[in-house]
């Protein structure tokens, strides 16, 4: 399978934004590859064989979901996210927030004041559930931040 071209921001142009304004946020997309599903004509090329410990009988079985070490992995999950963002007819600071501070499945931002952060970091959430993408794990280094997304920042 070819790679794809590479869409990955780089990383320490990521972590230049990410450290740019007083409020810092972070998130990790929830299971962000086994979230995207493949298409039945390209699933069959992801069978494999497996057998149970103990038994000798060998099963053929198939993969439906993006496998975490498939060469074109990256580029389908990366290429999947933003075609989410673009769907969802979203523009401004959400759209170039999505394309732009993503490392993998790693959102990395930062915003002059809370207020702005959490307005951000709300809509890139949203924008992104509709897709079937869950952010988990919030940092910051605001507890307001994290109150004002649900996160107990104790």
């Amino acid at each position: 399978m070819l790679t794809g071209p590479t869409l990955q921001n780089m990383l320490p142009s990521v972590l230049t934004k990410f450290r740019e304004a007083e409020v810092a946020f972070t998130a990790d997309i929830e299971a962000m590859f086994s979230r995207i599903r493949l298409r039945p004509q390209d699933a069959r090329y992801h069978r494999f064989l497996w057998r149970e410990d103990g038994s000798s009988e060998i099963k053929t079985l198939q993969m439906d979901r993006l496998a975490f070490g498939d060469r074109c992995s990256p580029f389908i999950a990366i290429n999947t996210i933003r075609r989410a963002a673009t769907d969802s007819g979203v523009g401004g600071e959400v759209a170039d927030a999505v394309h732009n501070n993503l490392y993998m499945d790693d959102y990395l931002d930062s915003a002059k004041n809370v207020e702005l952060a959490v307005e951000r970091a709300t809509g890139v959430k949203e924008t992104l559930a509709a897709g079937d993408f869950h952010f988990k794990t919030w940092l910051s280094n605001s507890p307001d931040f994290l109150m004002a997304m649900g996160v107990d920042p104790a």
